[in-house]
């Protein structure tokens, strides 16, 4: 027994039990609902048209605004490294003045004792600055991880919205076929 058979005899079967008015009028309010999903479904899918053409622009902008972030990110950092520079580079100049001013003192006559003073200086700012450059490194890589998360997590829900459509565009489109339009006449 073929699909319209099948239809022909359920839709027989529940005629039979009603009396010929009550009858009529369920067929042509069928036929109204069927008529009216038809429209409905054509007006669905022109909406599921925009839908999509809206996540295709949230996509693009979300692509520029990830660059935009990565871009102030590095920018921070390369301000907190210039910062991190001209300070240990003031801090060694300042030890070298310093320097200068005991070697002046003792008639340009240096002993060990300055010399290790210097060098032990001079080993705790280049550790203070590695350890400095260390923490911007750490944060610039949270900062990194962060945007490409949030990024994933977007792009993670306008694939879902988009697996949405695809779904409701299906229904709509089965809606707007024969089998459709007879399948609400009958089932309504």
């Amino acid at each position: 027994m073929n699909l319209f058979s099948q239809i022909g005899s359920k839709v027989g079967k529940g005629l039979s039990m009603l009396n010929p008015v009550t009858a009529g009028l369920q067929i042509i309010g069928g036929v109204a609902s069927g008529a009216m999903s038809y429209q409905a479904a054509g007006e669905g899918l022109k909406q599921l048209g925009q839908s999509k053409e809206l996540l295709n622009q949230q996509e693009a902008s979300l692509s520029d605004i990830t660059a935009t972030k990565k871009n102030i990110a590095t920018e921070e950092r390369k301000e907190d490294v210039n910062f991190l520079m001209s300070t240990e580079s003031g801090r060694k100049e300042d030890l070298t003045k310093v320097l200068g001013q005991r070697i002046q003192k003792s008639n340009f006559v240096t002993d060990n004792q300055v010399q290790n003073i210097y060098d032990t200086s001079l080993e705790k700012i280049m550790f203070s600055g590695e350890k400095a450059m260390s923490a911007i490194d750490r944060k610039f890589g949270r900062e990194i991880v962060s945007i490409d998360e949030s990024e994933a997590s977007q792009l993670s829900q306008i694939a879902q919205a988009r697996q949405n459509i695809r779904m409701q565009e299906a229904q709509f489109k089965r809606d707007r076929t024969g089998l459709g339009i007879i399948s609400n006449m009958v089932w309504g």
